[in-house]
């Protein structure tokens, strides 16, 4: 019974290699995360997170185990918005779109990357059924290519998703950071008849929920506005 037992316990993790102890005891909060130095294959698969898997694995994560922020991502480096011309119209959401949306190439072409894939799907499921209902011979070699097209799109669709997600949250989490900046900076600089209109209790709704809402509007739904009517299009299309 002992001996099944410890076949349970045992994982790949946990064996023979002393590295990995290593991995589990590393202070990582003056670390900054690699995944900005990574290169492609590492992102797609997101092998750079193994390291906190491991220490996961190993023991509850705590503070010390999370690298730090990335410092493109820290508030005192995202301070973009900090100037803005507000004689113009919109001046916050223009400078954050041209900033924080439009700029970002990635992230724009894995949500392109997706979408095509959703819609390639169905047009190679359809074929696929209409070759195992027609009366003519088909070769083999051709379901079996639209078999293997249809298992290669459907990963490449789950992949490019989630890794939308993952760049979406990024952009999020900049946009709220220099939101945040913003406000703070603004507040300092206002004088005591202009902080009248203000209650503190604004002020911070304003750096903390109004904040919150602008990254969930700039995480995946700003993308919508253009993805969409291409969407719509490629159906009518099709």
């Amino acid at each position: 019974m002992k001996r099944i037992l410890s076949q349970i316990k045992y994982n790949p993790l946990s064996s023979e290699n002393e590295n990995e102890e290593e991995i589990v005891h590393i202070d990582r909060r003056n670390i900054e995360c690699p995944e900005p130095k990574t290169w492609f294959f590492t992102r797609f698969t997101y092998w750079w997170v193994q390291p906190l898997l491991i220490t996961g694995y190993r023991k509850p994560l705590e503070p010390r185990d999370i690298w730090a922020y990335p410092e493109n991502m820290k508030c005192e480096n995202n301070q973009t918005l900090s100037h803005l011309d507000w004689k113009k119209k919109y001046p916050l959401l223009q400078k954050i779109v041209k900033t924080y949306v439009v700029t970002r190439y990635p992230l724009i072409l894995v949500k392109l990357g997706y979408s095509i894939f959703m819609f390639l799907n169905p047009v190679l499921l359809r074929l696929l059924l209409q070759y195992l209902q027609s009366d003519e011979d088909v070769p083999s070699y051709v379901l079996w290519g639209i078999v293997i097209a249809l298992f290669v799109s459907s990963v490449f669709y789950s992949t490019l998703l989630h890794m939308s997600y993952w760049l979406g949250l990024k952009q999020a989490l900049e946009v709220k950071g220099a939101v945040m900046g913003a406000i703070y900076q603004k507040a300092l600089k206002m004088s005591m008849q202009s902080k009248k209109g203000f209650t503190m209790g604004s002020m911070v709704n304003m750096m903390s929920v109004d904040a919150e809402y602008c990254k969930d509007f700039f995480w995946n739904s700003v993308h919508d506005i253009w993805l969409g009517p291409l969407s719509v299009l490629i159906l009518l299309i099709m």
